[in-house]
């Protein structure tokens, strides 16, 4: 076979962005465990910032809250209280860092994250974040992530955002 020869031309700017920071909003449902039927919100608000580093290739460090209520059921249930006896806090706060590629208008990214905050000990505190957003416009964008520990998922969320 006869291959034509291309080259990349280096006046065509592919991002023209080099910074970009993301707020975000995230939803799920998941059970307290797979076998129960009952299934819980999960709410996601995060901020990433984002550094082009090629020509489709980001860094990312972000931060992120998570209110999960199928913790909160667990603890309920279970009745895990604090030394005044209140309940145990559901919410957790992780740090994030990762890669992005910069697709056309889609972004397909990976985290590694660290949870920073949670009064009730999760089984790992290292986690990993897998997404592939979509800019549907400028400055707004859609998208799923999956929230997974060692080789167990989470929960997906769907997600909007707002970038500048």
């Amino acid at each position: 076979p006869v291959f034509e020869v291309r080259e990349k031309d280096p006046h065509v700017i592919l991002n023209p962005k080099k910074n970009r920071i993301d707020i975000l909003f995230g939803a799920s449902i998941k059970p307290i465990e797979k076998e129960l039927p009952d299934r819980y919100p999960v709410y996601v608000i995060g901020m990433n910032y984002s550094r082009l580093i090629g020509r489709r290739l980001a860094v990312t460090a972000g931060t992120e809250w998570v209110n999960d209520k199928a913790i909160r059921a667990k603890i309920i249930r279970f009745n895990w209280v604090d030394d005044s006896e209140n309940y145990l806090d559901h919410n957790r706060i992780g740090a994030l860092a990762g890669i992005e590629w910069l697709l056309g208008r889609f972004i397909f990214s990976q985290q590694l994250g660290f949870v920073v905050y949670t009064p009730l000990k999760p089984k790992n505190r290292l986690y990993q974040r897998y997404g592939l957003s979509f800019k549907l416009t400028d400055h707004f964008f859609t998208g799923v992530n999956l929230k997974a520990s060692k080789a167990n998922a989470d929960f997906m969320d769907l997600r909007v955002g707002i970038y500048f």
